[in-house]
């Protein structure tokens, strides 16, 4: 018989993705812009509060902010990418700046730098590219083709990720045998623009991955 604490616990898991989260319907100069921007205030302040309450969170990360510079992007991206049927959300049509100081939009290494310098904040992973596993077109060979880069991005940062939170929460059924079968499954239920069509269940029947060794 499975034995409960007689206590309450609340796990915190935070999508960190700046404007690649919500590309697919806000531009970047709309009246949403201030909200992404906002980012950049909102992280160190929840990490100030996090730190003096002794709270531990998980920030789903999306690959492509780790990087310095637009070069470095392109250098991590996979040659295999999704095929969707809607073009549109491909990530890799976005226009991007050189770096975090031109473009706030597209990369947060600094941030990222100072959630990994705080107590009890773990960097997890939110895919390469905001991947939308449930999409029609892409395969999962390019899912998995994500999932390397990411873990490929931020090892390179000295980063080891344990932890997945599938873009638009579409993670239910994952399999065991899927890419993300070695990580640490985060799982919430989908809420917000399109979880109707876009949360559920992703299937990818492909080799199981563990995370990296140390």
């Amino acid at each position: 018989m499975t034995e409960f604490p007689d206590f309450g616990a609340l796990a915190i898991s935070l999508d960190f993705e700046l404007h690649w989260g919500v590309r697919d319907h806000q531009v970047i100069d709309g009246p949403y812009r201030p909200n992404l921007l906002g980012v950049w205030n909102a992280v160190p302040r929840m990490l100030n509060l996090f730190e003096r309450h002794g709270v531990s969170a998980t920030w789903a990360t999306v690959g492509l902010l780790f990087a310095e510079e637009r070069e470095q992007q392109e250098a991590f991206a996979p040659t295999v990418r999704p095929t969707y049927d809607d073009a549109r959300l491909d990530a890799y049509r976005q226009v991007v700046g050189v770096d975090e100081k031109e473009d706030p939009l597209h990369f947060a290494p600094s941030l990222i730098a100072q959630i990994r310098e705080r107590p009890g904040q773990e960097i997890a992973t939110h895919t390469f590219s905001h991947h939308y596993c449930l999409e029609p077109g892409q395969t999962a060979e390019q899912f998995a083709a994500d999932i390397a880069a990411a873990v490929a991005i931020a090892r390179a940062k000295g980063i080891r990720l344990r932890s997945i939170a599938t873009a638009q929460s579409s993670r239910a059924g994952l399999r065991s045998d899927s890419p993300c079968g070695g990580y640490r499954l985060l799982s919430r239920m989908p809420t917000g623009l399109d979880a109707s069509t876009r949360a559920g269940i992703c299937d990818h029947p492909v080799a199981a991955w563990s995370p990296p060794a140390a």
